[in-house]
């Protein structure tokens, strides 16, 4: 069967391309962006920087050495994915949920003050991260169930609120009460004997497989639910903003509140398996939540493929920090840069749409 200019047309333009040809130019401008960042950062060993950050933990010495690199990536890649969750689910539903940054960090505060001031189990620890980001993304949903408050605007504000008070209320538990500092619990999630599997790396925990779970129930939510399903239909609606009903509001609070305890999840991933901690020189929520956005658009919003380019930009990022002191900050910044690009391309391409449905409509 032949196949005409109409056909190939149709297959370049169609979403099954773009779902593929879209994440390997947005891979392919990572790259490039990484070489020319090394090239300026280390003009003389751009290249040799450059291949150990594609190499990551395949560059260790020793079998032992590259499972425990491999077991801190694994590590990491679990609290991303499930901040990514957090921003692909609302998208799912139409929603943008910009307040992901002061829903991790609260979570990170909770977890923090739980373990470090008050010495709880890490159970109550992760309970308490999931329950005060599900709290601040809740309020979110309030807004923007019951007044119609964008959720974009109310996020971003209370980002500024959240981030506030977990800086003030962490910078009592340094000692001497001072701004600088790294807060860190070390491992306090129990390993199961997963740490035997990557050369005893104690960062190791039940949540690398938690977050691959999350991933599941999310997709089984999404499509196999009537929450789901209303969930689905109110991003197709596309006048619910004029037509406020009370189902719309029930949807964005559940939404936006199952995102909130994600994020805090994630925090709380983190910093309980000793893969990082809360630095109060920097603030770590807003690299995560790039990085996250970054696995969020580059999966297509689905859970699946958020959790695979988790991996993937997580790699990435490990391999950055072993070339370089500085990696990590290129990969933020290169992260930072292309969802700044991608949000602004959904953005002409929606208001190009809106311009057309308004051509449409005149007579």
């Amino acid at each position: 069967m032949r196949y005409g200019k109409t056909d190939r047309k149709r297959f370049l333009y169609g979403s099954a391309a773009r779902s593929l040809v879209v994440p390997l130019l947005f891979l392919a401008a990572i790259l490039l962006l990484g070489l020319a960042g090394w090239a300026y950062l280390c003009p003389g060993r751009a290249g040799e920087k450059f291949l150990v950050m594609l190499q990551n933990f395949i560059s260790g010495r020793t079998p032992g050495e590259r499972a425990r690199l491999l077991g801190q990536t694994l590590a990491r890649t679990a609290s991303l994915c499930l901040c990514a969750l957090a921003i692909a689910l609302p998208c799912r539903a139409g929603m943008y949920n910009l307040g992901v940054a002061g829903q991790y960090a609260l979570g990170a505060g909770a977890a923090l003050v739980c373990a470090l001031e008050f010495r709880l189990p890490w159970a109550v620890c992760v309970l308490a991260a999931a329950a005060l980001g599900a709290v601040w993304g809740a309020l979110c949903g309030a807004l923007k169930g019951g007044r119609n408050v964008s959720e974009a605007l109310s996020g971003l504000l209370m980002n500024a609120v959240a981030l506030v008070l977990c800086r003030n209320k962490l910078r009592s538990l340094l000692s001497g009460g001072g701004t600088l500092g790294v807060l860190s619990t070390g491992p306090m999630l129990p390993t199961l004997g997963l740490d035997g599997l990557f050369g005893g790396e104690p960062t190791v925990t039940p949540a690398i497989p938690a977050a691959a779970l999350a991933a599941a129930a999310v997709y089984i939510v999404l499509e196999r639910t009537r929450a789901g399903a209303a969930v689905k239909a109110a991003a197709l609606n596309a006048q619910a903003p004029m037509y406020p009903d009370p189902g719309a509001g029930r949807t964005a609070l559940m939404t936006l509140t199952a995102a909130g305890a994600l994020a805090g999840l994630g925090a709380a991933a983190q910093l309980l398996s000793g893969a990082g901690g809360w630095s109060l020189s920097r603030q770590p929520a807003v690299g995560m939540v790039c990085a996250a956005a970054a696995a969020a658009l580059l999966g297509g919003m689905d859970p699946f493929g958020t959790l695979l380019w988790a991996f993937v930009l997580q790699h990435l990022s490990d391999g950055a920090a072993l070339a370089d002191g500085r990696g990590p900050l290129l990969t933020e910044a290169i992260y930072a840069v292309l969802v700044g690009l991608g949000a602004f391309a959904f953005f002409i391409r929606h208001a190009g749409k809106k311009r057309k449905e308004k051509g449409g409509e005149k007579p």
